[in-house]
């Protein structure tokens, strides 16, 4: 591929998911606050972003099919117009039906269809990055497309969010929310090119490989199960966990965290690309237990501003290794298969953890904490376990 194909295609994906973000960070941090001012239970409102989670797992299978069958350009851009569709939803309901009955279970459904774009999208985007990227370089550019730049607006948008959500004006952030998803669906449609010609692939030995999952998948899935499970069951929770500290503290929090998570992304990009995947994993998720269980025995608000910022930069090193490691190790016709494959049977079991997060309050608040700094030690020692196969996949990387 020519390489100036190559710098438009990472380009105009960089844009078009920084315009998404930005735009989503007006409003969907406070989907939970909203819902909960309806009425809906904290055990409900785990319920609906479970289900979220399920819908997108099986769309990401869909999506990395489609991928390899149709291309990545179409595909990503279907996925961003359902979307689209989420989102006018969202905002039918809060503009038309604020406080009946119908209101939270329209912002649900269009929560749901939000999250079927995304993963019909996902798998495509990852693919078609990887394959416009030099080998040494995919790490870095794939952190720079889907975390770093996208990160640095939403610093700003999401404290102005804030505000505007405390001054009862969620209507306005949500649609401005749906334009800015527009625009970037528009920006993929114009900017990028595709980036695999032949289509016609290989159907049924991709079916038969995909019910005989090979070591190397099996690692990436379950280690990336036990912390992605205590991660989705937690995003609804923390600004629920904040709410003391106040919806400006929270706004500020996220803020800050997004510039944080924009230069560690970069960096632990430039790592994965250097050591591999693998050999850098084990030590971050063993710090990022010890942060997290820290963040759950603490209230004080400077202390909590840290430890997040701390944790989210440690969040940041696993987002680049599986589209990297799965990108070099199937062919072209089969990466964006398996990284659906990997991305949906991940968010099958993720769809539990917003749920058990629900009911682990009964226990305690700072108890979701808990399992989650829990479940990344065992993640570690998992991959610890496996030297050879963990080596093999560094080699790959």
């Amino acid at each position: 591929m020519d390489r100036g194909v190559r710098k438009q295609n990472i380009v105009a994906v960089t844009a078009s998911n920084t315009l998404a973000v930005t735009a989503n960070g007006l409003w969907i941090m406070f989907i939970p606050l909203y819902l909960s001012s309806t009425g809906m239970s904290l055990t409900f409102i785990g319920i609906v972003f479970g289900i979220g989670a399920l819908v997108m797992a099986a769309c990401q299978f869909i999506g990395g099919n489609l991928a390899d069958r149709y291309g990545r350009k179409k595909v990503m851009i279907f996925g961003r117009c359902i979307s689209c569709c989420g989102i006018a939803a969202i905002l039918l309901s809060v503009c038309q039906f604020p406080e009946s009955f119908s209101g939270p279970m329209l912002i649900s459904a269009g929560y749901f269809v939000l999250y079927a774009g995304s993963g019909i999208r996902g798998p495509a985007t990852s693919m078609l990055l990887m394959e416009s990227s030099p080998h040494r370089t995919k790490g870095r550019n794939y952190m720079v497309a889907e975390r770093v730049l996208p990160s640095i607006p939403p610093a700003l948008t999401v404290f102005l969010g804030s505000l505007y959500y405390e001054s009862g004006q969620f209507d306005y952030l949500v649609g401005i929310g749906l334009i800015g998803f527009v625009a970037a669906s528009i920006i993929l449609a114009v900017g990028t090119v595709e980036t695999i010609d032949d289509f016609n692939h290989d159907t049924s030995r991709q079916k038969i490989s995909l019910i005989r999952p090979d070591a190397f998948i099996s690692l990436l899935v379950l280690a990336f199960i036990l912390d992605g499970v205590s991660s989705k069951g937690l995003s609804w929770y923390i600004p629920i966990y904040l709410e003391e500290q106040g919806t400006v503290f929270y706004g500020l929090l996220i803020s800050i965290s997004t510039l944080t998570i924009a230069f560690f992304g970069l960096l632990s990009g430039y790592i994965v690309d250097r050591y591999g995947g693998p050999s850098v994993l084990v030590p971050a998720w063993l710090l990022l237990s010890l942060v997290v269980f820290l963040f759950g025995m603490t209230t004080e608000g400077s202390q909590l501003l840290v430890l997040y910022c701390v944790w989210v930069s440690l969040d940041t090193v696993d987002t680049s290794v599986p589209p990297v490691l799965i990108s070099n190790h199937y062919s072209s016709s089969q990466c964006a298969t398996w990284m659906g494959w990997f991305s949906s049977v991940k968010c099958i079991v993720l769809f539990t953890g917003p749920i058990l997060t629900g009911y682990m309050l009964t226990l305690g608040s700072s108890v979701p904490f808990y399992f989650k700094a829990c479940a990344n030690l065992a993640a570690s020692l998992l991959i610890l376990k496996l030297p050879d196969l963990s080596d093999n996949l560094s080699s790959k990387s």
